[in-house]
């Protein structure tokens, strides 16, 4: 997508936002402020180049054909950014099982939560975790932080995943399960 389009559209008062597939090229980064990422994912989380190069930058994560949303979802957690939930690929349905629409609940509902963090040009990905194949990439703002925490694993962790210090009349959350958690 050239500039010319989003330079035309700014004068005439009439701003677009541009979401191409497969993402921009780099000098698009300036104007183009949406993206498709249609990524494949390694073990280890990559970190979005996008979001990266500009964090109020919105890739959305869409792998159309896939089934398992698995990847997708732990790769646009992981990067604060989106994922397209396309059930009916024109006409043709490709499902969400239970499993990837109670993480798609849980994951839409922290973002929308924590929105403000997701942009912060402070974002820290791979922040020290405890265990191999738990990644999470650190939100600071202000006197809070954020940490976006994903398990690669095919297998559930147990125990402590961070150390932290602890801070007297500081309150720790886990928003996925929703609950307090005590130091």
């Amino acid at each position: 997508m050239p500039s010319a389009y989003a330079e035309a559209a700014e004068r005439i008062g009439h701003p677009l936002a541009f979401q191409p597939e497969g993402g921009p090229h780099d000098e698009a980064i300036t104007y183009d402020i949406l993206t498709w990422g249609q990524y494949k994912f390694p073990f280890a989380s990559r970190v979005d180049r996008y979001k990266w190069l500009e964090t109020r930058h919105m890739v959305n994560i869409s792998d159309r054909w896939n089934r398992d949303k698995t990847d997708d979802l732990q790769f646009a957690f992981f990067n604060g950014i989106g994922w397209e939930s396309w059930e009916n690929i024109w006409g043709i349905w490709n499902g969400i099982t239970p499993r990837d629409s109670e993480a798609t609940r849980r994951v839409a509902t922290i973002e929308r939560g924590v929105a403000p963090f997701l942009v912060t040009k402070d974002w820290e990905p791979f922040s020290p975790m405890l265990h191999f194949g738990v990644f999470a990439s650190r939100w600071p703002m202000g006197e809070e932080t954020v940490w976006t925490i994903i398990n690669r694993n095919e297998y559930n962790i147990t125990g402590p995943e961070m150390e932290l210090p602890v801070q007297e009349a500081m309150h720790y959350f886990d928003l996925y399960h929703g609950v307090e958690i005590i130091p």
